[in-house]
Formats: C-alpha cells, structure tokens, sequence
C-alpha cells in the first residue's frame, strides 16, 4: 500500500478545516463583537512511534502501519485582541476600550461573558443583552435601572449609570491572566472551560474605559482573511491533484497485477 496518500490526505483535510475556519470569520466581519479564529498546524509522529500520544484514536488499518510524519490541525486559537469602535448613539450601547469582558447570566443561572455591549433595559427594568442575558456589576448581581422619570442619563468610563444624577449601578468588566481557559458559546459569547478544576475565577478588571454610545466591532481583516482564503485554497487544489495522482498509480498497479495472474 502506497502510505503517501494517507499523508497527503490528512494535509487536505487540514487546509480544508482552515478554509471552513476562515469562511466564518468572513461570515461574521459584520458581527458585534466577534473574535476571529486561527488554526495551527502541527506534525504527527510517525506511528511506529511509541510516543505518538495519537495512535490509538485511529482505525487499525492505518494504526498498526509505519510510514511518514503527516500533518494535522493541532489547535484553533481565539484572537482577543481588539476590534475597532464604531458610533451609534445609543445610551445603552457600550464597547470596552481595554481589556475585560461584561458578564452576563443566562436565565438558567449560566455564566458567559462578551464584548457585546448591545444592551437594552428589559420591560422588568433590567439591564440585559439582545439575548435577554442579564448584565451584572462588580458585584455579579444583576443591574436593574429606574426610567420611569429618567431626563438625564449619564455612563462614566467605568460604567457607572447616573439617572438625574443619581447613581443607579456599575457595569462589571472582568479579565482573566490566562485566556486560554474560555471556550467559545455561539458567535460571540464565551465560558469558563468547565474541565478545569477548580475553575478559574474572573477578576475585576483595571486596564479599560468603557465608552457609551458605541459598540466593538469584529476584530477580523478582510483582506488578510481573503489572502489566507486563497493561500488554502492553492494549497488544497494542489494536494487534491496528488491524491489524484497516486490513485492513478494505485488503479494502473491493480491492473498490472490482475494482468499478470
């Protein structure tokens, strides 16, 4: 058997999982708030290796062969740096120059946080996300706001709420040491890993202003993504070509050796 197709194969599969990963960063440039993806490539040890940590994960067929390193997808990373800040005027939109997140509670008592400041106060009086999420304050409690006679309202940097001059609550923003511990809700929503134990617990975070009026919008380049698109894409065509190719050979050897009996 011709192992080579094996390694080209897996190479395929590879740029095809980052191809679909940069398609939904493109899908979602629009998107408020969103964190791009990457993926990393990495080799796999070739599996008449002992240390080769992935050889009991596939079929037999392959697992008991010996043959070439060949690649895979090792790890899809978030990218937390910032997007840009766009003006909307509204008093309940905020976006986080800085780092840290908002905090928000699902009805079902979950804890998730964002960098979508598209708030709204809720017909309770709750300051909550589109998503009906409860936003909450420093505290981890729920911010419930008074505009039955509200003529001025006023949000500071740091998220405290003023109506007519009287402080009515602060939006949380929390931060973590270690990114690496959020795992990706949805499009732009994120929790804690719940493997973790203990789980890590968020702080307060000290390095942002919180700017009202304005939301963060997605961190993606569209003309990076688009050159990486095509760059995947080549590369994909090309290993298409080879697998093509040693098939070729695979079907003219069958032939020969039929012939041959």
């Amino acid at each position: 058997m011709n192992h080579a197709i094996y390694t080209i194969t897996a190479g395929a599969l590879a740029f095809q999982k980052k191809f679909d990963t940069i398609a939904n960063n493109l899908a979602n440039v629009n998107t408020t708030g969103f964190k791009k993806q990457n993926i990393t490539f990495a080799s796999m040890l070739p599996l008449d290796k002992e240390e080769n940590k992935y050889k009991e994960t596939l079929p037999e067929n392959i697992k008991n062969g010996s043959f070439n390193t060949f690649p895979y997808t090792d790890v899809t990373k978030i990218d937390f740096s910032e997007g840009y800040l766009k003006h909307t005027g509204n008093k309940f939109d905020f976006a986080i120059a800085g780092k840290g997140f908002f905090m928000v509670k699902e009805a079902n008592g979950e804890i998730k946080y964002t960098r979508n400041g598209n708030f709204t106060v809720n017909k309770d009086g709750f300051l909550v996300t589109q998503k009906g999420q409860q936003v909450l304050d420093l505290n981890q409690n729920p911010i419930r706001l008074d505009l039955s006679n509200a003529d001025f309202i006023n949000i500071d940097e740091k998220g405290n709420i003023y109506i007519n001059d009287a402080l009515q609550g602060q939006i949380g923003v929390f931060d973590f040491d270690d990114y690496s511990i959020l795992q990706k809700v949805g499009y732009t929503d994120f929790k804690i890993n719940s493997n973790l134990n203990p789980p890590p617990q968020p702080k307060e975070s000290v390095e942002y202003k919180i700017q009202s009026g304005y939301l963060e919008g997605s961190n993606v380049n569209i003309v990076r993504q688009m050159v990486s698109m095509i760059e995947v894409q080549r590369h994909y065509q090309a290993t298409e070509k080879v697998i093509t190719t040693i098939d070729n050979q695979l079907d003219s050897k069958a032939i020969n050796d039929v012939g041959r009996v």
